[in-house]
């Protein structure tokens, strides 16, 4: 029989709340709103590249799954990842022997399938920022290649002035735009924050410190 679980944890550190609100659909998750150039400064690591693995493993046998996603870079935007280079990062939930973990919004991958990840380190590895803004996909048309993201989940602003603890904004798919210039405009925004060198995962942090990420002067 199979069983299905909610899954909050490990989806995600930048930009997940992972709460619910009373205004929005239930079981929605919410997130913090952010715009792309939010994005690009919050993610240490912004790549685009080929998924070439998707495998889901245990990591508490019978109670809790965790899918791995193998990625063939194209470009790294942001980070020091060349081009062909594998890059592995967790994803938190999964589906395993009839068992089923997942959460509202979740990104989905799939073999083959071209994406653009906003990734930072966690522990071992890496993950997704947020839970689903984490990623764009890359579709083929007639046309050309077009970059599209239409995340599952609510967004949430907070006043700064503490007036409105959380503040629902809409969380509307984007435009479809020509690949080229949505990777023009990502390198674009990557050269107006400076950069440490990020730390791969099994290194010391002393050694590859984690970057700064406030805009270079």
């Amino acid at each position: 029989m199979r069983t299905s679980q909610t899954v909050a944890r490990g989806l995600g550190v930048a930009a997940a709340l992972v709460v619910l609100a009373p205004s929005i659909p239930a079981r929605a998750t919410v997130v913090k709103a952010m715009s792309l150039v939010e994005k690009v400064e919050a993610a240490p690591i912004v790549v685009h590249g080929t998924v070439l693995a998707v495998e889901t493993k245990w990591v508490v046998p019978g109670a809790r799954v965790e899918t791995r996603v193998t990625l063939k870079v194209i470009e790294a935007l942001k980070g020091d990842f060349a081009p062909k280079e594998h890059l592995t990062f967790r994803r938190g939930g999964g589906r395993i022997d009839g068992f089923e973990q997942t959460a509202p919004g979740l990104s989905q991958y799939e073999l083959g399938e071209e994406v653009i990840l906003f990734l930072e380190p966690l522990g071992a590895s890496y993950v997704a920022i947020g839970i689903g803004i984490g990623k764009y996909e890359v579709e083929q048309r007639r046309d050309g290649k077009f970059v599209t993201h239409a995340p599952n989940v609510a967004a949430a602003r907070f006043d700064e002035k503490l007036e409105k603890p959380m503040v629902l904004v809409d969380q509307t798919a984007m435009t479809p735009e020509p690949l080229p210039a949505f990777l023009k405009r990502l390198r674009s925004y990557a050269r107006g924050f400076g950069v440490k060198k990020i730390h791969r995962p099994g290194v010391p942090a002393e050694l590859k410190p984690r970057p700064e990420l406030s805009p270079a002067p």
